[in-house]
């Protein structure tokens, strides 16, 4: 499932993507987090994606995923249920690589 909202001008984009499993007790709360936070945040950026993918673990594996819950923003990874500042914490500093690219 892809959401985008429309473009607010100026900022970069950024996609965030959630990787979950259907069995997964935490990754529903791990997605509300992420929707909340990137919604409150979503002035800063340009336009962000949210993904969430439900593939096989096998080939989490291969992209350096171990588990469930797991976001990735930009270069960064954080497995397990964020709060709503290790959320923006990884928005942020994407948009600082971003930007001094």
């Amino acid at each position: 499932m892809s959401i985008s909202q429309e473009p607010l001008g100026g900022g970069p984009t950024l996609t965030i993507t959630v990787y979950t499993s259907e069995k997964c007790i935490f990754c529903k709360e791990a997605v509300r987090v992420v929707r909340e936070t990137a919604n409150r945040l979503r002035g800063v950026a340009n336009l962000l994606d949210i993904i969430e993918e439900d593939t096989p673990l096998k080939d989490k594996n291969a992209g350096g995923i171990t588990a469930v819950p797991a976001i990735r923003v930009g270069d960064s990874l954080f497995v397990g249920v964020p709060s709503s500042e290790d959320v923006e914490f990884l928005i942020n500093r994407a948009l600082l690589s971003a930007l001094s690219e």
